[in-house]
């Protein structure tokens, strides 16, 4: 018996000793970027039933407030520090909208927030982003980009979108639907 629960302690320090962590998202530039579509794949619980991969988001204007816009691309970039470097983690992205949320007028589904877990290494930099394509999406009020790891809010950023007056487009955004992440 001896044996066998030093071989389950030996075990666990084996599994710690692997085990990645997380200890902090740190988020940085806020504002308006343009940046170029790499893949487009489904995400059932985003808001258009699509997430993107975009390459080489380029902050146009650092800023919290959002000009309520078609076209209008915002988000920030993001450091995923934690041990060990590299280690793959699973991010869950959490988008809070401001009531009375997004209503997607062909399917008739309100959403209060979007969610998309996305996968990372341990000290990557990477970009996480969002489009206004339809009209419906824009909503003024404060939006929250909320970073998740294992059950445990590590960064937020707010937006606050405002109404604007024309142009009714503008033309800084990005080739495809909605939310985006970049490495």
């Amino acid at each position: 018996m001896k044996l066998l629960l030093a071989w389950f302690g030996f075990l666990s320090l084996a599994v710690t000793a692997h085990a990645q962590t997380v200890e902090r998202i740190t988020i940085s530039n806020p504002g308006i970027y343009r940046s170029e579509t790499e893949k487009i794949e489904d995400a059932p619980n985003s808001v258009r039933g699509v997430f993107r991969t975009v390459r080489n988001p380029q902050l146009i204007e650092r800023t919290e407030r959002i000009p309520g816009l078609l076209g209008t691309h915002f988000g920030v970039n993001f450091e995923i520090a934690g041990q060990p470097n590299g280690a793959g983690v699973t991010i869950r992205f959490v988008t809070r909208f401001p009531a009375p949320g997004l209503r997607d007028p062909k399917t008739g589904k309100t959403l209060l927030t979007s969610e998309n877990d996305r996968q990372f290494r341990v000290g990557e930099f990477a970009y996480r982003g969002f489009t206004f394509d339809e009209s419906w999406e824009i909503i003024t009020g404060v939006w929250t980009f909320e970073f998740w790891h294992e059950g445990k809010l590590l960064a937020a950023q707010k937006f606050e979108i405002v109404k604007t007056d024309p142009p009714a487009q503008f033309d800084g955004g990005v080739d495809a639907p909605s939310e985006a992440t970049s490495r």
